[in-house]
């Protein structure tokens, strides 16, 4: 792989995922025209559900906070401040990078960070994230444009609230759950979980 240097943004407020969608999308036109380098966004959002491109247009009548269509690829999944966003803009082609190839990169991305800890994750094709055992503790999501991929990953620091369990994130099978760093023992602000993040970068 040809390695390139990428710029690193973090917020540490919550940030509104339809504001933060728009401005996704303008990044990564700006990436595709060269106005703009490759780079690493670090925030949280305040709680919304969001469709990805393969999800269908059904909406659940009992979910009690917004819904935003996403062009990244999934379904219904659920954002919030227990997660930590990571929206990686890596123009595809200028690193001879296929698809399939970036999607596992993105997933050692997030075991590399859990292995930091002593912690085993797996992953399988069947079923894209990071997993342990059968609960899943990162979600990937990614949309390309013109060779450059963008959206990302969702690593759950904290404990799903209702909201998140309410629905059955990226069609998941009643038989895998959820899980996250402070369940297994590890508590992290924004501000630390972003220095790991940082040092384990794959680009």
């Amino acid at each position: 792989m040809i390695c390139f240097p990428v710029n690193f943004y973090r917020w540490s407020r919550l940030q509104d995922y339809s504001k933060v969608h728009d401005e996704i999308m303008a990044y990564a036109y700006d990436v595709c025209d060269e106005k703009a380098c490759e780079s690493v966004w670090l925030l949280s959002h305040f709680p919304v559900y969001t469709l990805g491109a393969n999800a269908s247009s059904y909406i659940p009548q009992n979910l009690c906070i917004p819904v935003y269509r996403s062009g990244r690829g999934g379904l219904l999944t659920f954002h919030g401040p227990e997660q930590r966003m990571i929206y990686p803009f890596v123009h595809l082609k200028r690193r001879e990078l296929t698809v399939t190839t970036y999607l596992d990169i993105l997933e050692k991305w997030i075991l590399n960070i859990l292995n930091k800890l002593g912690i085993y994750g797996n992953c399988t094709k069947e079923r894209r994230g990071v997993w342990i055992q059968n609960n899943k503790i990162a979600s990937i999501g990614i949309q390309i444009k013109r060779n450059v991929a963008f959206h990302g990953m969702a690593l759950n620091l904290y404990s799903p609230s209702k909201a998140f369990l309410n629905i059955s994130p990226c069609g998941l099978d009643k038989k895998f759950g959820m899980t996250s760093l402070d369940q297994l023992g590890f508590f992290f602000d924004y501000e630390e979980i972003d220095g790991l993040i940082r040092r384990t970068c794959p680009f």
